[in-house]
């Protein structure tokens, strides 16, 4: 996830967030309003949605409108460099959003509509090498090199890596045709997954369990969906490319999850049988740390989190599940859409008599052979206005996990002004790409592709649905031509065991026939005496004839008990500022240290980032130290409500900038090697900027020891069960100065701040009476300074008075 201030991270959980698009296309600035509203989004992912895949090499995409006022004539192999900011108490934060090359332009009645893709498309390049040998940094290196694109990572971070520290050679006999195969080959062999950094350089990451980011339910967006399994790896296979035979390796316990094949790998060639079994079981070791969640789910916030970023998804129907991101979906202004993919590690072990048939047919398939499926419409199509219909439906059967092309036309006629939204399904599964055709009234082709990943020794079932807006249309017997060819397909004229029924249910006009009355229903609730514990009951054994005979019968119930308490405490489910109320040793106290981090800026010469300070955000400041990670050749400058600071002989010194923004020079000239923090408390709001000319700049972080402003920690008591009839009493732990408010509206309106010790001598049947029909009690706690709140606690009474 990318780093940002803890003032942006409180921000970006509130309801409300207002955002700002800025950067440059060219040299050109633009913001937001040069922007076709809805228009801006980038889609970029790490893996196919069926599996968790390593060594993957995707190219990030952006596409927008652009206004034409921007006056840009020339759009060809043109950057652009996006950031979003939001809007914090004071001023706007920058997140940057990736560096993106110009594919294509074109110039509609709105603007110019922009198609750019990331870094990674450079490596779509012809790779000239045969034959080399290095470790995988050096590998990375040489492919960077090749295609004019910075590598982001040092050669110690990636030794880290499972085999990170292997020399491999490259096996002569392969397949690698771009430097794309080359980049997917080296990442596989240290079982990482290769992206781009938002610097617009290559980084190599690895899938974990370190959590980067809770979503609460409030957090996400209704329409989230979580798979019932968790994918997970006990076994990894390597095609010996010499033989043609397949090595496997599983754990020696429980080895019943899914296989990862990795393929024909040029890199895992040489070597003894003992060392290529230790750099498969390196990789399958670093597999084992996968145990996600598939799951889908929209939020909106800023474009913070990165492909391989862990979440925990909490509340509602989450529950607690844990997903990696390795898709998302960013549209400016409207919502951050993540997904991460999995199999059922239950298919592991489940051969069903389609598998075994696969199985038989990769004998007969050869993998150069290029083999086509069909398809043709035997009958007239109708689609409706506003209404979907199926016009394509192709199955078919691969022995290799590839990726297949599809190609369609398609005769349609309209009978007027139409839009036309196509649908893509595999295995039910709808992809994330909807063309869309506009059509005039008449006849029209619509010509379709899309290259479809496929699983090894799979059978498959591709559709295609098209919906019409505007108009009705219709496609003749004959008129939808389509094609699925590629190689390592299977050609068989086997029946594939699939039978398809389609029925068309017709509404029944009743007339005035059946009427139905007003039906009316009562509830009444009452309150049972129960003598004893113990409920018994005799089942007698059932015989019927010799075959079914069910001597053990079980029978099960539920008590419900009266609920007589209820408690609050650092356990409970509770609304606060983290920030600013610390949670530790069972109590919540007012936090004493807070910890802002910088984040990257732009500068002429070299590399700076900033920390930011809010003087407003604490009651008082006591202390501010600056820390950072102490790379070489840095220097220090402090800014503070417009002003500029250097320190002299131990006090604070106001400079002038040479230019209007900040410059290297002015750092060169001004510059200091360490911040003292006495000094830079003084002043109001200061912002410490840092600059070095190393290759990589640190992060920074300011340690701010103050006292915040006091607290609210909010909770909510239900009193709805039948079995509450008042409040009896309450009692609280706590030292020092605590005060309540109480909401009886579910937390609309709230009463006067009482301090605690008036509260818990409160009229507790007043406060009950008060309570509207869904008996729910929002209560807020301030916590002042040196207070410290351990427990609170309701009685009920639980009889009708």
């Amino acid at each position: 996830m990318y780093t940002v201030s803890n003032a942006y991270l409180q921000q970006i959980k509130n309801k409300v967030q207002i955002f700002r698009l800025r950067g440059k296309i060219g040299h050109i600035d633009f913001t937001e309003h040069d922007i076709l509203t809805g228009s801006f989004e980038i889609t970029n992912q790490c893996s196919e949605q069926n599996e968790v895949k390593i060594g993957s090499v995707y190219i990030g995409e952006l596409k927008c409108t652009v206004r034409p006022e921007i006056g840009i004539t020339d759009w060809k192999n043109i950057s652009i460099t996006p950031y979003e900011g939001l809007q914090l108490k004071i001023g706007y934060e920058d997140v940057p959003l990736g560096v993106y090359t110009v594919s294509s332009a074109e110039d509609t009645e709105y603007g110019t509509d922009i198609v750019a893709y990331d870094n990674m498309s450079k490596f779509n390049k012809k790779c000239g090498v045969s034959t080399t040998q290095g470790t995988p940094y050096e590998l990375l290196n040489l492919a960077c090199d090749a295609c004019k694109v910075e590598f982001g990572m040092t050669e110690k971070q990636l030794e880290a890596f499972p085999n990170g520290k292997e020399l491999f050679g490259l096996y002569t006999e392969n397949d690698i045709e771009t430097w794309q195969d080359f980049v997917f080959w080296v990442a596989q062999t240290i079982a990482a997954i290769a992206t781009m950094s938002r610097e617009g350089k290559l980084v190599m990451r690895q899938y974990t369990q370190t959590v980067s980011d809770e979503l609460t339910n409030h957090n996400r967006f209704s329409g989230s969906r979580f798979s019932k399994f968790s994918t997970r790896y006990s076994g990894v296979s390597v095609v010996n490319i010499a033989n043609n035979t397949t090595n496997y390796y599983g754990t020696e316990e429980q080895d019943e999850y899914l296989t990862y094949n990795l393929g024909s790998n040029p890199f895992l060639q040489y070597g003894t049988d003992a060392k290529k079994e230790q750099l498969a079981r390196n990789i399958l070791s670093a597999l084992q740390k996968i145990d996600y969640v598939p799951f889908e789910t929209q939020v909106l916030c800023g474009a913070l989190y990165d492909l391989g970023d862990v979440i925990k998804c909490t509340g509602g129907i989450a529950g607690i599940q844990t997903g990696c991101v390795m898709y998302y979906n960013y549209s400016y202004n409207n919502g951050y859409q993540i997904a991460g993919y999995g199999s059922d590690p239950a298919l592991a072990t489940a051969r069903s008599k389609a598998d075994k048939n696969i199985e038989g047919l990769r004998s007969s398939a050869n993998a150069k052979d290029t083999i086509f499926y069909t398809f043709e419409n035997a009958k007239n199509i109708v689609i409706g206005n506003n209404a979907e219909q199926p016009v394509i439906d192709i199955r078919f059967t691969s022995a290799s996990a590839l990726h297949v092309m599809f190609h369609a036309e398609i005769l349609i006629d309209v009978a007027e002004a139409a839009i036309c939204t196509v649908k893509y399904s595999l295995n039910g599964i709808e992809t994330n790409y909807y063309p869309v055709e506009t059509f005039s009234a008449g006849k029209h082709i619509l010509s379709l592709m899309y290259m479809i990943p496929i699983e090894e020794n799979s059978l498959n079932r591709w559709t295609v649905t098209l919906n019409m807006a505007g108009s009705s249309a219709g496609i003749a017997a004959g008129n939808v031509r389509a094609v699925i060819y590629g190689q390592g397909l299977v050609a068989t004229t086997e029946w594939d065991g699939y039978i398809t029924v389609n029925d068309k249910l017709v509404a029944v006009n009743t007339g005035s026939s059946i009427t139905v009355s007003e039906m009316t229903s009562s509830v009444t609730i009452r309150k049972l005496d129960v003598d004893k514990n113990t409920v018994e009951a005799t089942l007698q054994t059932i015989v019927y004839g010799n075959a079914i005979k069910p001597s053990e019968l079980l029978d099960s119930f539920t008590i419900s008990w009266d609920v007589e308490t209820w408690t609050f405490d650092t356990t409970s489910e509770a609304t606060y500022a983290g920030r600013y109320v610390n949670v530790s040793e069972n109590v919540y106290r007012l936090a004493d240290t807070f910890v802002n981090q910088s984040q990257n800026a732009q500068i002429d010469v070299g590399h700076m980032n900033v920390v930011h300070t809010d003087s407003d955000e604490f009651e008082h400041i006591t202390g501010i130290e600056i820390v950072s990670e102490g790379e070489e050749s840095i220097k220090y400058l402090i800014a503070s409500e417009g002003n500029w600071y250097t320190i002299a002989d131990s006090a604070l010194a106001e400079i002038q900038l040479a230019g209007d923004t900040i410059a290297a020079d002015d750092f060169t000239t001004y510059g200091i090697e360490t911040v003292q923090g006495d000094l830079v408390m003084t002043l109001h709001s200061p912002s410490i900027y840092k600059w070095t000319t190393a290759d990589v700049i640190s992060r920074t972080s300011a340690i701010i020891a103050a006292l915040p402003y006091p607290q609210t920690i909010q909770t909510k008591c239900d009193m709805s069960d039948i079995s509450i009839f008042g409040i009896e009493s309450a009692v609280a732990t706590y030292v020092g100065s605590v005060g309540v408010r109480c909401s009886y509206d579910d937390g609309v309106s709230f009463d006067d701040e009482i301090a605690m010790e008036e509260f818990l001598n409160s009229d507790m049947t007043e406060i009950y009476d008060r309570l509207n029909t869904n008996k729910i009690l929002t209560i807020a706690f301030v916590i002042y300074e040196n207070a410290e709140l351990e427990q609170f606690k309701l009685t009920f009474k639980n009889e009708e008075v």
